[in-house]
C-alpha cells in the first residue's frame, strides 16, 4: 500500500512538473516564449523601444497570438505612436478581417490620427455589419467616447 501511494505521488509530481517545464515544446515557442519574457524584462525597465522591437518580431511571426499583440498594442497607445499601432492593427486584420474588437481599435487609432472621416466610415460599417443590436451601438459608442469623438458618440 505504501509503495503504491509512493508511486502515486511520484507520478502526480511529474505530471505536474513536466508540463511546467515544458520539456516537450517545440524548440520555436521556447524561443517566442523567452522573446516574451526578455520583452517584458525591457518594459519593466524603462527600455520600452527594445520591448516594442521584441513584440513587434513576435506579433510578425505569430499575428493569431493575442497576448503578444495585447502587450505590444498597449505599449504603443501608452506612447502615442499611432502609425506603428495601426500598422500592426492592420496586420491581424489581413488574419481575422471580421474581428470587430480589432475594427473599433482601428477607427479609435484612425480617428487619434486626425483621419476623422476615415474612422467614422470605419465605425458606420461595423454598424452595419448585421442586424441592429443594442450591444453593438453601445460598443461603437464606447469606442467613440474613447477615441475622443464625443459627438458622434452621442448621435
Amino acid at each position: 500500500m505504501r509503495k503504491t501511494l509512493t508511486l502515486f505521488i511520484f507520478s502526480f509530481g511529474l505530471m505536474t512538473i513536466l508540463p511546467a517545464q515544458d520539456i516537450h515544446a517545440a524548440p520555436e515557442r521556447n524561443q517566442n516564449r523567452m522573446l516574451y519574457t526578455r520583452a517584458q524584462a525591457m518594459e519593466r525597465m524603462g527600455r520600452t523601444k527594445e520591448a516594442i522591437d521584441i513584440y513587434t518580431r513576435l506579433v510578425t511571426a505569430n499575428p493569431t497570438n493575442r497576448i503578444y499583440y495585447l502587450r505590444l498594442a498597449g505599449l504603443l497607445r501608452r506612447l502615442k505612436q499611432f502609425d506603428e499601432y495601426l500598422k500592426i492593427i492592420d496586420l491581424r486584420l489581413k488574419v481575422d478581417p471580421g474581428d470587430i474588437n480589432l475594427r473599433l481599435e482601428k477607427a479609435g487609432v484612425l480617428y487619434s490620427l486626425d483621419q476623422e472621416n476615415q474612422a467614422k466610415m470605419l465605425w458606420n460599417s461595423i454598424l452595419n455589419t448585421g442586424p441592429p443590436s443594442n450591444v453593438l451601438y453601445t460598443r461603437v459608442a464606447n469606442s467613440q467616447l474613447l477615441a475622443g469623438a464625443v459627438d458622434d458618440a452621442l448621435r
